[in-house]
């Protein structure tokens, strides 16, 4: 008799009605879901252009990571790889940052760390400064989860120097962080306190 109001209430049960309400939302769910996929085949249809869908997938595969769908995010992050073949430099460093997300997702510290070491290479292939800071300051924090201190200092003091040639504030106070704790994990605290 759950679900069942008393005849003297008028209007739908309270249990009926978040019912109704949770289905409605698994179905708006299922749909937002989907509309990756739709979007992906217009881009096929219309464009035919691999680097818009290079992007678009890349795009799609970090959504799906940080919503936890990795096994969909497996799937477009390959098609990434395959698109980044023979892309511009700017778009293999990209789909390595998108791979370095997945990793991470994944626990995967290794994998993390060769993906930004790779996208921190195409982005200096580009020229693109900024990005490649960004890359290097991302490869050192995993570089001190794995307690490997010195090489950490080494990527963040390069880190450090484009930061501050493109005027990243920001990722520099980032770089700046990391660079004090791996100055105090290898035991250089007045150094670290500088930094």
């Amino acid at each position: 008799r759950s679900g069942r109001c008393p005849r003297s209430l008028r209007g739908p049960c309270p249990d009926l009605r978040s019912r109704r309400q949770r289905l409605a939302s698994r179905h708006r769910f299922r749909e937002r879901r989907d509309q990756p996929r739709i979007a992906e085949q217009e881009i096929r249809d219309r464009l035919g252009d691999d680097a818009v869908l290079l992007v678009a997938r890349g795009r799609q595969a970090a959504a799906l990571t940080y919503a936890g769908h990795r096994a969909e995010a497996d799937v477009a992050l390959a098609e990434v790889l395959r698109l980044a073949e023979g892309a511009s430099p700017l778009l293999r460093a990209f789909a390595a940052e998108w791979q370095a997300e997945l990793a991470t997702a994944n626990g995967d510290l290794a994998a993390r760390c060769e993906a930004y070491r790779l996208a921190a290479e195409r982005f200096a292939e580009a020229g693109d400064l900024r990005r490649k800071a960004r890359a290097h300051v991302n490869l050192a924090d995993g570089e001190n989860r794995f307690g490997t201190f010195g090489e950490a200092e080494t990527e963040l003091r390069a880190a450090l120097e484009d930061c501050r040639r493109v005027g990243n504030r920001v990722m520099e106070g980032y770089a700046l962080a990391n660079l004090g704790y791996a100055l105090s994990m290898q035991g250089r605290i007045d150094e670290a306190l500088e930094a």
